[in-house]
């Protein structure tokens, strides 16, 4: 089997022994999620928690080293985004929603956050037959940050970079990582998080939304930190008819609880089986979650396959969790963002004659969709707009040319992903394939892609085969499997990733149980965890539109 053999040989930890990061865990880390992820593993507090290093999925002696940043301009990181990833005509994915990007990018959130820094910039050249070519010399890009720590004490061993959030999948964009973040979100009573009288988040000096992490801010992110709000909230409410001497930091921590897990079973039954469109992968992930075998034999000694990774025994497969650098780069997936936003009413299901550039509706933009229309015609507009398509020569050019709060230029985000796999070590595209051990082994450019136009264009770039980045070549890998919305490759690492944030997590595993979660709480997830039944809670409206289909994050039929 394919993700026992991935277990087996694509774990690696990050530490040696005498680096390993030291913590203790108190009483009240026992039957909640901690803030900042320390104490889900009660041997290892540290394991996973903020500022603890990505792992690998490739062997340590198989990732590339570099000593200056001459060698990782080869071929320009630029020419590769202007020419190979640049969006020329906008291609759909047709058979998606545009929830879809919104909630990955909610869920990376949650899960990764590089140190970065601009104390000496990257400089990437501009190309003589560059459109900027005669306006600008170079490109500045901030660099990713060694940890110290680790510099000093390995030297000759792979950089290693920490997560500025936690690892676990623990919904610390909504709540933060900090008790200053935490405060600042709640209301100190019945365990609620804040919303104004608008059914909105509060908005804080910088014209954003007061949330846990909001950096890349826009409307996509809005929409589902609101409704998870008002989703922990609704939870709240339940616990205290149940549980009415419970204080305020009981219900919050335990709201927190069923929530991060609904979130968890929505991704991996509802938004994985969307944009992963093939009968068996739908197996597998209800395999993940719960098993194949029904509810009443839960108990039966089958294996994770029959009796689901939820619930079951929490196994590390020897090597302490983390989430990885590879992971981090097979979730590059920013050519599903459209260019335009056309809002449809919610009550005549009609166009509603507005329409909004992406590049307008960010960061102190994002709120402008939903003050000018409803919230329930953007969420709408969200479940019946299609995404694009994860191909060549997709990559929005607005992205290309962001200017971002708090930075010191402009960024172009294309060019900056291509040159952060290098900086990180990640393999290129074919070496990459070789290390997960895929077969069969790709050599040439037919093997990327059977398209004599499309191998023209590869070969324009780059020299060889095997310089082909990592990010290029999952654009451009064909045939994929039948309904993938991204390459086989990059599904060889989520499918690892998806399954070991579950059975490494003792809420998901040891942990999943009513002395926990309260008989009440692992029923609210068993009802109420699924994209549909969350949204048409909060918008009854949608109900007819979201009816239309068999998984939430397909066109809504409007």
């Amino acid at each position: 089997m394919t993700r026992d053999e991935l277990f087996k040989h694509n774990l690696f930890d990050s530490y040696v022994a005498d680096e390993y990061p030291q913590g203790i865990c108190d009483a009240s880390a026992r039957n909640a999620r901690t803030l900042d992820g320390s104490c889900n593993d009660l041997a290892l507090p540290k394991m996973g928690s903020v500022g603890y290093r990505f792992g690998r999925n490739v062997a340590l002696d198989k990732i590339p080293q570099h000593k200056s940043d001459e060698e990782l301009m080869s071929p320009n990181p630029r020419t590769v985004a202007q020419k190979l990833l640049k969006r020329t005509e906008f291609t759909p994915a047709s058979s998606v929603n545009l929830f879809v990007v919104a909630w990955i990018q909610f869920q990376v959130h949650d899960w990764m956050d590089h140190e970065r820094a601009w104390g000496s910039p990257v400089e990437v050249p501009i190309p003589i037959d560059d459109p900027l070519a005669g306006k600008k010399e170079k490109l500045y890009l901030p660099r990713s940050v060694q940890d110290p720590a680790q510099k000093a004490a390995s030297p000759g061993r792979p950089a290693a970079f920490k997560n500025k959030v936690s690892h676990w999948w623990d919904l610390s964009q909504i709540y933060g990582v900090t008790s200053e973040i935490n405060n600042r979100i709640r209301t100190g009573v019945d365990g609620k998080l804040r919303l104004d009288t608008d059914g909105l988040l509060p908005l804080d000096t910088d014209g954003m939304d007061i949330t846990g992490f909001k950096d890349n801010w826009w409307t996509g992110i809005m929409l589902l930190h609101t409704l998870f709000t008002r989703e922990h909230n609704a939870i709240c409410d339940m616990f205290k008819s149940k549980h009415a001497d419970w204080s305020d930091q009981k219900l919050h921590d335990m709201a927190r609880l069923v929530l991060t897990a609904q979130n968890a079973k929505i991704h991996t039954l509802d938004w994985t089986p969307g944009i992963l469109q093939n009968k068996i992968l739908k197996t597998a992930m209800q395999a993940n979650w719960d098993g194949l075998l029904p509810d009443g034999l839960d108990n039966w000694k089958g294996g994770s396959v029959l009796t689901g990774i939820v619930g079951g025994n929490k196994d590390l497969h020897g090597v302490p969790f983390s989430l990885t650098e590879e992971f981090s780069a097979v979730y590059r997936l920013h050519s599903l963002m459209p260019d335009t936003l056309n809002v449809l009413s919610a009550t005549t299901k009609k166009p509603t004659g507005k329409t909004y550039p992406l590049a307008d509706i960010t960061f102190r933009g994002a709120r402008k969709p939903v003050t000018e229309n409803t919230l329930a015609d953007v969420m709408l507009t969200f479940g019946a707009t299609v995404p694009g398509a994860l191909t060549l020569n997709n990559y929005p050019t607005w992205l290309m040319n962001l200017t971002k709060p708090g930075e010191p230029f402009v960024i172009d985000l294309a060019t900056t992903e291509i040159f952060r796999d290098r900086e990180r070590g990640i393999p290129r595209y074919l070496a990459f394939r070789r290390a997960l051990n895929m077969e069969p082994e790709f050599k040439t450019w037919k093997d990327i892609n059977p398209s004599p136009a499309v191998q023209k264009q590869l070969a324009s770039v780059y020299a060889s085969p095997e310089d082909v980045d990592l990010l290029v070549g999952c654009m451009a890998e064909q045939p994929r499997p039948d309904g993938y919305g991204f390459s086989d490759t990059q599904f060889h690492v989520f499918i690892l990733m998806a399954a070991r944030r579950l059975w490494t997590d003792r809420f998901f595993t040891d942990d999943y149980r009513p002395e926990i979660y309260t008989k009440e709480g692992i029923e609210w997830v068993k009802t109420q965890g699924n994209f549909k039944s969350l949204v048409t809670r909060h918008f009854p409206e949608l109900k007819s539109v979201m009816d239309s289909v068999d998984n939430p994050f397909k066109p809504w039929k409007v």
